[in-house]
């Protein structure tokens, strides 16, 4: 018997020489899960994101399925491989946004940007006055 456990997604970034054609080849090679009692060699897919509100899972997958192709990461992002919602949250309006940085070599860049993008959105972010809460942002 083998057992696996591991993200197709990951082993593009070759880490502990993980190999992307050796994970997809047998996650094809293995019959669909249809139940408990496991008779052959089966994948199960572990997709649910409990962490990411709708509009990120969304974003994420657009993305990974533009970008994700046998012949860029050697693995095909399909709908087994897209995050589905895991968690409820409240209806509310959660715009995503997606910062494409260049890279030039300095470690440094991708923290001063985001943190430049966070100060950006706090100096256009109305303060909230709550004589409940110690935080000026947050209801």
């Amino acid at each position: 018997n083998l057992f696996m456990v591991g993200d197709s997604k990951q082993c593009i970034y070759r880490f502990r020489a993980a190999n992307p054609s050796n994970f997809m080849r047998a996650m094809e090679e293995s019959a669909a899960y249809v139940g408990p009692m496991l008779e052959q060699n089966t994948c199960i897919y572990l997709n649910r994101n409990f962490r990411s509100a709708q509009e990120v899972i969304d974003c994420v997958n657009h993305v990974f399925g533009m970008l994700m192709t046998k012949e860029v990461g050697e693995i095909q992002y399909t709908k087994e491989e897209a995050l589905e919602m895991g968690a409820k949250y409240v209806p509310a309006e959660r715009p995503v946004e997606l910062l494409m940085l260049p890279t030039n070599g300095r470690q440094s860049f991708e923290e001063e940007a985001v943190a430049k993008r966070i100060r950006q959105h706090l100096e256009h972010l109305p303060r909230l006055r709550s004589q409940q809460s110690r935080f000026p942002y947050l209801q």
